[in-house]
């Protein structure tokens, strides 16, 4: 035992050199050491038995019940301080071990003592922190009482050992002595922590019992465990390896990725910016929080996070100057001999430990590390901390939308798509502006430490460089203020091209009818000239904040008389700043469980009353006084306004359904009819705004929406002006007379059918924006009988006349579905979202090269590698230069001045041309790449749009535009700023990889032996990585289509959400919807991090690597000192570059899906538009048609090649000239018939002419702007009324006058201040919707085409007026051929001709008045009225 210590001391050589005072220090300190390693050699052993013990218990015993699903991790106390602690623990041990072995190295004779006690020290760090990990995951902390005993026996040890070299006059220089004491404050913090563990968790106590699992852990579904791992896990992220294992083997599913944590939600972030901007609001006089103000919340609300990230940031930079420091150091061990080694024991002091090349590469291993880690985890902080940002700002747009006032929507201060905007692309680069917002403070940081740094180096001269950017720092100020100015104009442009954009997609189906899509995909493409211009001039960087209005329009009060709602006095406007008011001198009551008829002529303000009732409009004067405020209010719209869901799911309408209820409700509208032909009944799916249902089909479900809901209070905006006379007297007496009545239910009902006012309880008549007369019907009748007398006159025409059974509508697009193959029984209409899956392929690079231009791509190809070559040159003419300075000083005492002068010349003059050439590269490169991004962006914008606007209708049926929108605004955001900056970076670093790889070589060619396995080890990561990234991303990219649909879904339906009081129930759904989109991002984010720190973890070795390895050849003497420097540094490069490479590569990769998707659209098959190859270009095509004949020759068509045809071999005959009326049930085929002659829908036998020509070989331009058509829904711009009428602006004022006279319009539009240049709002809400029906016939008198197809263009005018347009629209389509789909009989009754339609083909064909005396179909419908 004695020779083992002996041996152990190293003092087995002993000779009488050692002085005795010497060897009994060695034997002390060896005896305490021994001690020491045997405290931590049975720490290491009983932790491993631990272990093995935890490990088997936990297979024997689990931690929790099977069934409770409890899962997850324990935390104990001080979780992330004993990991930190344990950390620094491992890393001063390394130290000791180094300490130790330099120690040795000087000694002559071999002492293990010095060394082996500090081996076993390290891994007792190590081991403890295993030992614990697994003692908290098997939630077991009786297994913690190891650390009770090894603390102090360790912290014992090592205060003894201090008292040692202490006596023997060690100081803080000592590095021995310097470590133990750290090594005592480690111990006794582990100690202090220990003794707190114990007391608080009271393991030992008889009533202890196991923690239970945070409640997020407890739900399975939530599978983002980032907060809850350990800190290793946390910064390594390994705990994420799952999904990047899944996505390897398999494409990634929203399913797989689980629900979101509560501290990720929209809510929980909402909740935390609306208090701080309420709180900050208070603040303010007005109660208006400007611009800088809600700069200020976000801070508050999120600069927690933000001002940690910082400090992270601030630490990685400041470990980043390691790197240089050390190669500095190590350059310095290798021009030093080596000290001899000593005859006595030898302790390093901390001079000596810091000056040794090995221990220098080490230290640079920590420091890349420390910079790495704090980095990655800084940018994961501020990355979440944006996504925060916009998931808050995105839900309290979407929370303000909910409140805005219409007049803010429809008067155009803030349109759809600006709000859209905000939501999409301002959000977007509101959460950036977080991603980047902490360099503010680190580049200042980062400025200051590099001229520290280069002062050290080069002393006076590094301040001439400060002096530089001290002096361009005014310029830089100037640059930054043209930037922001120069971005608020690209935001602006950006704003009009989204809105231009929404507004051709919402009206798409117009345009086709009018072939107007050229004039929209001109008005957009200059709107993105404009964009690009300005991208041209700057750098894209915006903090976007949305503008707020006042949220209540009228005061309201409470009434507790009979009456449910009275208006006494009231003024109402439209807008704030307008002078005039819409209506005045409004007073009224409407008394409880009353049916109130309100009627008017066109403009008298019917609409207006309603929107000041709901509470639309802003008050002026007066009071509105329900007898219950805020009470719900069942309201059917006067432009039915539909969600994207099924049928019954619009009918109930977010509430609890009921079968009977329902069947009676559906039974009252007349639904039944329409419910049977749809192919999954009442669960069919209903697309965008209803676009597969016809007008009267939309009406009624907006209808049997009011009926079915349980509100008191019903209000009717005119409902029956889309049915014919039969379905609305059905719908009139079994649904307002009927349920309403039965249920005691208030209502209020706008029509223009006047033979309903006589069973009213209550008539309110408006004219000109008042109240002209209100009464009972007897009370009318005595106080004006001349009025009601004129009401019996316009109703005794409409008595006289048959009505059909059911209504027929232009918009039938339901018997599109009528025969559907079987897969889509289960009435899905909306398509799911297309997603590629795998990597994307080459063609999508090539396409995006291509629209970049092949020559200009290898331009930037050339011009990066010159830049690159240029920048190498410089770093070998400096090498040059430091050698021939060498030199010169040799020669410098044999030739004298002249030589150190000619060299200086030579190498200034040199560096200095190179330095310019390189810099000017770099300039054409830049500019050449941004001119490439945009050259591709306009590229593959102008393909989609012009692409899209040719789509089949059908595509448009089956897409919500919020998807579409999608592609237009964050996929181009993406190809716009992200990529042409990627692609830049992602050249430059492929090019610097390679130059670092050809400079190794030649300065270190033993460096390509770490270089192969490097690659193949990054390659073989970085597709690991990619198979997962690029599903996220495309995940990501899908997602955020519902939370755009949903929006614009909401702004199209704020009034009828809002009368219904179910915007939380719509809040709800778009908080669903954001945290959705949030899941796929916040794992997109986290892979990233996960790829970033295994990149430079890799990184790292490799430098540490080629450190060792470059100083064991210069030791040996195979390599001057110089070139280790410059060996290490670019291997330092080597590393980076490559990390980078992989990163951008990856991010690229993700990006290039917004190419992908953009390309999807550009591909899609369009419309068939054949050449006009059997027509001249002469006179017959600029002439036809010339007379409006019309010939239909065995013709069949069918919606798609998997449906059955919906008209089966029609032929038929019209003469030009001729009035034919169109009538049928729906479904019968007359839409079809009307939109194939559009060609709309292509016919796949037979042909059609017109005057003789098969319209097939016409372009379908040239046919529909030939062929008038007013359809039912009246759908009007935004711009001027000249602009409207005439957009192509080929008539004069003259005749577009004369069209607003024929269309009963030119007094209106005379006393409007602008006359034809008044401008229409977005929706056309500032006239109301029989004034726009008015301007739409006033479009096709202009026109004067010889084909005119009329979908009941007069049903939502009233009786006068609809009376006085029939005639006038007689006489002025006289020399015209007139197609009319008949809603009421009148309007065909006076044709010269009636096809009567049934399951596609033509079973009456005549003269109404003999079809009316046959048996037949016609007869059936007129007697069925009778």
């Amino acid at each position: 035992m004695e020779d083992a210590f002996i041996e152990f001391c190293g003092l087995a050589n002993k000779n009488d050199s050692l002085k005795p005072n010497e060897v009994s220090f060695i034997e002390e300190i060896c005896f305490t050491e021994s001690v020491n390693f045997l405290v931590h050699l049975g720490f290491v052993v009983c932790s491993i038995v631990g272990l093995i013990v935890i490990k088997c218990r936990r297979r024997s015993v689990t931690t929790f019940h099977i069934d409770s699903g409890l899962r997850g991790w324990i935390h104990f106390p001080w979780h992330n301080v004993r990991w930190i602690l344990t950390f620094f623990y491992i890393f001063i041990s390394a130290c000791c071990l180094a300490d130790g072995i330099l120690s040795q190295l000087y000694s002559m004779f071999d002492r293990p003592f010095i060394y082996i006690p500090d081996a076993a020290q390290l891994a007792s760090s190590v081991l403890s922190i295993i030992y614990y990990d697994v003692a908290e995951s098997a939630n077991a902390p009786l297994f913690l009482v190891l650390f009770i005993f090894h603390w102090p026996a360790a912290f014992s040890i090592n205060i003894f050992k201090i008292y040692q070299l202490y006596s023997q006059k060690f100081i803080t220089s000592d590095l021995t002595f310097l470590l133990v004491c750290t090594l005592v404050t480690i111990y006794g913090s582990f100690l202090i922590l220990e003794l707190g563990v114990f007391f608080k968790k009271g393991y030992f106590c008889p009533g202890y019992s196991r923690d239970i699992p945070p409640l997020e852990l407890q739900d399975p579904e939530k599978k983002f465990h980032q907060p809850y791992v350990n800190v290793l896990s946390q910064i390594t992220y390994t705990w994420i390896s799952w999904v990047l294992k899944s996505g390897y083997q398999k494409p990634i599913r929203m399913e797989d990725l689980g629900k979101l944590s509560q501290e990720e939600t929209a809510q929980k972030n909402f909740d935390l910016l609306k208090m701080y901007y309420d709180k900050q609001k208070a603040k303010k006089p007005s109660g208006r929080a400007e611009a800088q103000d809600l700069a200020k919340v976000y801070f508050k609300a999120f600069g927690g996070p933000f001002l940690i990230a910082s400090v992270l940031k601030i630490i990685g930079d400041l470990a980043g100057l390691g790197g240089p420091l050390c190669i500095d150091g190590i350059l310095r061990f290798v021009s030093t001999e080596s000290k001899e080694s000593e005859k006595g024991i030898h302790f390093v002091s901390f001079w000596e430990f810091i000056s040794n090349g090995y221990v220098l590469a080490f230290l640079m291993l920590c420091t890349v590390l420390l910079q790495n880690v704090c980095l990655q985890i800084s940018y994961y902080i501020v990355i979440r901390d944006g996504i925060h940002i916009k998931t808050a700002l995105q839900t309290m747009i979407y929370l303000k939308a909910l409140s805005l006032p219409m007049w803010v929507v429809n008067g155009g201060h803030l349109t759809v798509g600006q709000i859209i905007n905000h939501m999409s692309v301002d959000a977007f680069q509101i959460m950036m502006a977080a991603f980047m917002g902490y360099y503010v403070i680190a580049i200042p940081i980062q400025i200051v430490l590099a001229v520290l740094l280069l002062y050290t180096q080069l002393g006076y001269s590094a301040l001439i460089g400060v002096s530089i950017i001290i002096v361009l720092i005014p310029l830089q100020y100037f640059i930054s203020k043209q930037f922001a100015s120069i971005q608020r104009k690209t935001m602006e442009y950006t704003d009009e091209r989204i809105k231009k954009s929404n507004e051709m997609l919402q009206s798409i189906k117009l345009l086709k009818l009018y072939s107007w899509e050229g004039i929209f995909v001109k008005a957009i493409e200059v709107a993105r000239e404009r964009e690009l211009k300005y991208m041209l001039k700057g750098a894209v960087y915006v903090i976007a904040t949305c503008e707020y209005y006042p949220l209540n329009a009228i005061y309201y009060f409470s009434s507790s008389n009979g009456n449910v709602l009275e208006i006494h006095n009231g003024c109402f406007t439209w807008n704030r700043n307008s002078d005039k008011s819409v209506l005045q001198d409004i007073s009224l009551k409407i008394s409880r469980s009353k049916v109130t008829v309100i009627i008017g002529k066109v403009g008298s303000g019917k609409t207006s009353l309603i929107s000041a009732i709901l509470g639309e409009m802003m008050t002026v004067s007066g009071h509105v006084v329900w007898a219950s405020a805020n009470q719900p209010l069942a309201y059917c719209a006067q432009t039915a306004w539909l969600r994207n869901a099924s049928l019954q799911d619009n009918i109930v309408f977010e509430e609890s359904f009921d079968e009977e209820r329902f069947q009676t409700v559906i039974e009252a509208c007349a639904l039944q009819p329409d419910i049977d032909i749809l192919p999954a009944g009442q669960l069919t799916e209903i697309g965008e705004k209803g676009i597969n249902l016809s007008g009267g089909q939309k009406q009624r479900v907006s209808l049997a929406r009011a009926l079915y809901s349980r509100c008191s209070v019903v209000i009717l905006d005119d409902p029956l002006s889309a049915l014919d006379a039969h379905v609305g007297s059905h719908v009139f007496h079994q649904g307002i007379m009927g349920i309403l009545k039965r249920e005691h239910r208030t209502t209020i009902f706008v029509t223009h059918k006047l033979e309903y006012v006589e069973q009213a309880d209550y008539i309110i008549v408006m004219q000109d924006g008042k109240i002209e007369v209100q009464g009972t019907y007897d009370d009318i009748s005595k106080q004006n009988p001349d009025l009601v007398k004129a009401w019996k006159s316009l109703t005794a025409k409409s008595d006289h006349e048959e009505e059909k059974d059911t209504e027929a509508e232009m918009g039938d697009e339901v018997s599109k579905m009528e025969k559907k193959p079987v897969d889509n029984l289960r009435g899905k209409l909306i398509q799911e979202e297309e997603r590629e899956e795998g990597s994307i392929p080459l063609q999508i690079y090539l396409r995006y090269a291509r629209a970049i231009g092949i020559f200009f791509t290898l331009f930037l190809i050339f011009a990066v590698i010159t830049k690159q070559s240029l920048l190498a040159a410089v770093d070998f003419w400096l090498a040059e230069w430091s050698s021939a300075g060498n030199h010169s000083e040799t020669t410098e005492t044999q030739y004298g001045n002249n030589v150190e002068s000619a060299t200086l010349n030579h190498f200034l003059y040199g560096y200095i041309g190179l330095t310019c050439s390189g810099i000017l590269c770099a300039l054409l490169s830049s500019l050449a790449h941004v001119i490439s991004g945009i050259r591709a962006s306009k590229y593959l914008f102008t393909k989609m749009l012009q692409n899209v606007t040719t789509l089949p209708l059908r595509f448009f049926e089956t897409t919500p535009v919020g998807r579409i929108l999608n592609r237009f605004s964050s996929d181009f955001k993406t190809i716009d700023d992200q990529i042409p900056s990627n692609l830049e970076r992602l050249m430059w670093h492929i090019i610097m990889c390679l130059s670092a790889i050809v400079i190794n070589s030649i300065v270190a060619p033993f460096f390509l032996l770490p270089v192969i396995p490097l690659l193949v080890l990054y390659y073989f990561l970085q597709m690991y990585f990619r198979a997962s990234s690029r599903e996220l991303q495309r995940l990501d990219s899908i997602t955020k289509s519902p939370v755009f649909a949903h929006f614009s879904e909401t702004l199209g339906g704020l009034t009828t959400i809002r009368a219904y009081r179910h915007e939380d129930n719509f809040f709800q759904q778009i908080l669903n919807k954001i945290d959705y989109n949030t899941i796929a991002y916040l794992y997109l984010n986290t892979v990233n991090r996960w790829l970033g720190i295994r990149l430079d973890f890799i990184g790292t070795s490799i430098v540490f690597a080629s450190a060792l390895c470059s100083l064991l050849t210069a030791t040996l003497g195979y390599l001057q000192a110089g070139l280790v420097g410059l060996a290490i540094l670019y291997a330092l490069k080597m590393s980076t570059y490559l990390n980078w490479c992989i990163r951008e590569f990856a991010d690229m990769e993700m990006q290039m899906n917004a190419v992908e998707r953009v390309n999807h659209y550009t591909t899609l098959p369009s419309e068939q538009q054949l050449k006009e190859s059997q027509i001249g270009t002469g006179s017959n095509l600029t002439n036809w048609p010339q007379s409006g004949a019309i010939e239909f020759n065995e013709v069949s068509v069918r919606y798609d090649e998997k449906l059955d045809p919906v008209l089966h071999k029609l032929t038929l005959k019209i003469n030009p000239g001729t009035k034919v009326g169109i009538c049928g049930r729906t479904g019968s085929g007359k839409s079809s018939l009307v939109l194939t002659l559009l060609r709309i829908v292509d016919n796949f036998e037979g042909c059609i002419k017109v005057d003789g020509l098969d319209i097939s070989s016409v372009t379908l331009d040239h046919l529909r702007q030939s062929i008038s058509i007013i359809p039912q829904d009246p759908i009007l711009f935004n711009g001027t009324i000249r602009f409207n009428l005439d957009p192509d602006s080929v008539h004069s004022d003259d005749e577009l006058w004369e069209a607003l006279e024929v269309a009963q319009l030119k007094p209106m539009v005379s006393e409007l201040p602008e006359g034809l240049n008044t401008l229409m709002t977005e929706g056309s809400e500032n006239f109301s919707l029989g004034q726009r029906q008015l301007f739409c016939i006033a479009r096709a008198l202009i026109k004067k085409s010889k084909i005119t197809v009329m979908d009941e263009a007069t049903a939502s005018v009233d009786m006068e007026t609809d009376a006085a347009l029939q005639t006038v629209i007689h006489s002025a389509f006289l020399n015209s051929t007139v197609l009319i789909i008949a809603h009421r009989i009148r309007t065909i009754m006076d044709c010269e001709r009636v096809l009567v339609m049934e399951q596609g083909r033509i079973v009456e064909d005549g003269d109404p008045q003999t079809l009316q005396q046959n048996d037949g179909l016609f007869a059936k419908l007129v007697k069925a009225t009778k």
